[in-house]
């Protein structure tokens, strides 16, 4: 099947194209566009009110830990993450101390279990003073990006990948 019929002014064609001349670019007959829930797809539909086949493709997403890193004055405190979305009676995601931090003085928090990496992560962290009725020192934590991910060594030796959050207060 043939997805572009009609060529392009070289004007519009991007730089890497124009320097091969013999190239023949042409206009696109066939297009893709991500969207990244169910409900864009939906509204996207009712906006430009027409019938178009829908296919879907669910992609797994890949599941990282996350591991936080303090320093400054944060560094000094016993403290713990708290899962604020987590049911009544349950911890949801645990997170423990690391013994690799980044700096000498700093402090590491890292999730028992990998987490979902998502666009737009729905996940609501809260960090509080260790104990029952911890003091609240950081009302919602950020959350980890794919752009800063790395390595470590788990407590069964194998390397592990780690989205990185740093925080300095």
């Amino acid at each position: 099947m043939k997805l572009q019929a009609s060529a392009i002014p070289t004007s519009s064609r991007p730089e890497t194209v124009r320097r091969h001349e013999g190239f023949q670019f042409k206009a696109a007959q066939f297009s893709i566009n991500i969207f990244l829930s169910e409900a864009e797809v939906l509204n996207q539909a009712v906006q430009k009110d027409r019938i178009s086949r829908c296919y879907a493709i669910h992609l797994k997403s890949k599941t990282i830990r996350w591991k936080y890193f303090f320093t400054g004055s944060l560094a000094r405190k016993k403290m713990q993450i708290v899962d604020l979305d987590a049911n009544e009676g349950q911890t949801g995601i645990v997170f423990e101390a690391s013994t690799q931090t980044a700096t000498d003085s700093g402090f590491a928090l890292i999730s028992q279990t990998a987490i979902p990496m998502q666009y737009r992560p729905v996940q609501q962290f809260q960090l509080r003073e260790a104990g029952m009725a911890g003091k609240v020192l950081i009302k919602r934590l950020p959350n980890a990006s794919v752009n800063k991910i790395g390595k470590e060594r788990g407590p069964d030796g194998q390397n592990l990948l780690v989205a990185e959050i740093y925080i300095h207060q």
